[in-house]
């Protein structure tokens, strides 16, 4: 147990880290994950014991890794889906041509 003269600091990689999701994701799955993963942290600041401090803040880490990975598959995914898409075009035009 942890005595209440030394407060613990808030952990302010995981506090940063939620937030970014939070923009980046807005209004998707990975900007709720980005706000629970706030919520933890700031929960964590309060727990009773170092070992609920650890694992609110594991919760959040976890959370915020979520959220990151499915942020850069949705990434990529937009990426294929335009290369894809304009590549479709190029060829669409491409036989318009050759019927003329």
């Amino acid at each position: 147990m942890s005595s209440s003269t030394n407060p613990r600091p808030l952990a302010t990689g995981q506090l940063v880290f939620s937030i970014i999701n939070i923009v980046l994701g807005c209004c998707s799955l990975n900007g709720i994950l980005g706000i629970i993963a706030l919520i933890m942290t700031i929960v964590a600041k309060n727990a009773q014991t170092d070992e609920d401090e650890a694992k609110k803040l594991k919760v959040a880490k976890v959370l915020n890794i979520i959220a990151l990975v499915l942020l850069i598959l949705s990434a990529i995914g937009s990426i294929l889906y335009l290369a894809f898409g304009g590549f479709t075009m190029i060829l669409a035009l491409l036989s318009e041509g050759m019927m003329m």
